[in-house]
């Protein structure tokens, strides 16, 4: 009998699929996200190329808040400690931003109602 394929198998064939739709619709961000789902995957554990996907998906201020989890977890299982370091410094950089705005952002929002 013919054993059948290991999962990595599958998990490698999905992500040149898709690294082919990337090539041919570069802003997909489903696709990107898929893709960086399949590389942090136990399995294939390339989460260097997990975050240059990552990163190209152009995540800025709020989404990076949400979905940082998304590759911080992968990138230290993997033990990219620095790279760790560099993405969660984006995101520090980003809170202390805003640290400075949010009382006035506040203000603003009761000042015209928009607090709901």
């Amino acid at each position: 009998t013919k054993t059948p394929p290991p999962p990595s198998a599958y998990i490698q064939t999905a992500i040149v699929a898709l690294e082919l739709c990337c090539s041919h619709s570069p802003h997909n961000f489903q696709v990107k996200l898929l893709l960086l789902r399949l590389y942090s995957h136990p399995e294939i554990s390339a989460a260097a190329r997990a975050l240059e996907v990552f990163r190209s998906m152009d995540i800025k201020e709020i989404q990076l808040d949400a979905l940082i989890h998304l590759i911080l977890s992968d990138l230290m299982r993997c033990g990219l400690f620095s790279l760790s370091r560099s993405v969660m410094f984006e995101l520090f950089r980003f809170h202390t931003r805003h640290l400075d705005e949010h009382p006035e952002l506040c203000i603003l929002a009761y000042k015209h109602s928009n607090y709901m």
